[in-house]
């Protein structure tokens, strides 16, 4: 009665799950901070495209969290500088 009906190896499942991927168009990414950086930039910058500087701030914040050299004032500067650029 215990009979298996199915059995598959892990190749095969992969295979399939990523072929149901594929067709679906669907895409496989980790989502990390650097996902959102685009998205808060905006929102700061009251929906305008974000300069260069603003992104190389947001990334040098976010490794030096990484990294556990965060500080509150380097986050309060990003902050300031992104402010007072979007009403220029």
């Amino acid at each position: 009665m215990d009979e298996k009906k199915y059995l598959f190896d892990k190749e095969t499942l992969r295979t399939t799950e990523l072929m149901i991927l594929s067709t679906l168009k669907w895409r496989m990414q980790a989502i990390t901070p650097f996902s959102y950086i685009d998205f808060f930039l905006n929102k700061v910058n009251g929906d305008h495209v974000p300069i260069g500087d603003s992104i190389l701030q947001s990334f040098q914040l976010i490794m030096s969290t990484v990294r556990g050299n965060f500080s509150v004032f380097s986050f309060l500067t990003i902050c300031t500088d992104n402010i007072y650029d979007s009403k220029e």
